[in-house]
C-alpha cells in the first residue's frame, strides 16, 4: 500500500480540500492517521465492519478492547447511541475537549467488534478533526495511533515510521505537544472514572453532582 502523506496548513481552502481527500478514503473503508488535540490517532468509519476489522490489525488491539469514536457534535452521537440526561449535559458542559463517555449504543448502528458493551465517544476540540467527522458524514475510530499497550505517538517521524504502507493517508501536523488521551468517565448507571486524563475528574464529577441537586430541587 502506498501511503498517501498531506502536511497540514493553516490555510482555509486547503484544509477544506484536504477533508475531501480524507473523507474519500474512509468512505471506501480505508484508515486514516489524524492529529488530535492529544496524540494521533487512527480514523476510520466506526459504521463498517471491514475498516473497523483494518483498526484493530493495525493496532494488534485484542477483541475484548473496544474502540472509542469520535463524533462532530451532540447531534451526531445521539443518532447512534442512548444519551441519558446527565450524559447530555457532559457534553455540553466540557466539550468540544478531551473527555469521553461511555453511554449505551443503539443496536446495530455499530459493528459488534468495535465495543462488545458500550459505545465510548466524545466531541473533540480540534476544529480541524470536527469539520473532518462532518465531511465524512460518519462517527470515526478515535484510537492511539500505536500498537496496542505501546504509548500514544506524538511525534510525526515515529507516527510515519509505524504506519507508512500500512494506512490509507496520514494527516501531518508536525510534532504535537505530549498531552495525556482523553479522561473517560462511563455514565452508564453511576457514573466512574475509566481512565485520567487532560480533564480533571475532580470538575467533572462536581458538575455531575450540581446537576444532579438541581433535579432534586425542582418541584
Amino acid at each position: 500500500m502506498k501511503t498517501k502523506i498531506i502536511k497540514m496548513e493553516n490555510n482555509r481552502e486547503k484544509q477544506v480540500k484536504t477533508i475531501e481527500i480524507a473523507a474519500s478514503i474512509v468512505k471506501r473503508d480505508g484508515v486514516i492517521v489524524f492529529p488530535t488535540e492529544t496524540a494521533y490517532g487512527l480514523g476510520a468509519d466506526a459504521t463498517s465492519d471491514a475498516a473497523v476489522k483494518k483498526v484493530f490489525e493495525l493496532k494488534v488491539r485484542p477483541p475484548e478492547k473496544g474502540i472509542p469514536v469520535i463524533v462532530s457534535d451532540l447531534f451526531m452521537i445521539k443518532e447512534y447511541a442512548s444519551l441519558s440526561s446527565i450524559a447530555e449535559h457532559l457534553v455540553k458542559s466540557f466539550t468540544p475537549g478531551p473527555l469521553t463517555l461511555v453511554v449505551d449504543q443503539r443496536e446495530g448502528k455499530f459493528p459488534r467488534e468495535l465495543s462488545q458493551s458500550g459505545i465510548a465517544f466524545r466531541v473533540p476540540g480540534n476544529d480541524f478533526l470536527r469539520a473532518l467527522v462532518s465531511g465524512c458524514e460518519t462517527p470515526l475510530t478515535s484510537t492511539s495511533a500505536n500498537i496496542s499497550g505501546e504509548p500514544p505517538l506524538y511525534k510525526i517521524d515515529e507516527v510515519i515510521k509505524l504506519f507508512d504502507g500500512k494506512v490509507d493517508l496520514i494527516l501531518d501536523q508536525g510534532n504535537l505537544p505530549p498531552i495525556f488521551p482523553s479522561t473517560i468517565i462511563d455514565v452508564r448507571g453511576e457514573p466512574k472514572l475509566l481512565r485520567k486524563g487532560p480533564i480533571d475528574e475532580k470538575e467533572v464529577f462536581a458538575e455531575i453532582e450540581r446537576f444532579n441537586s438541581s433535579l432534586r430541587k425542582m418541584p
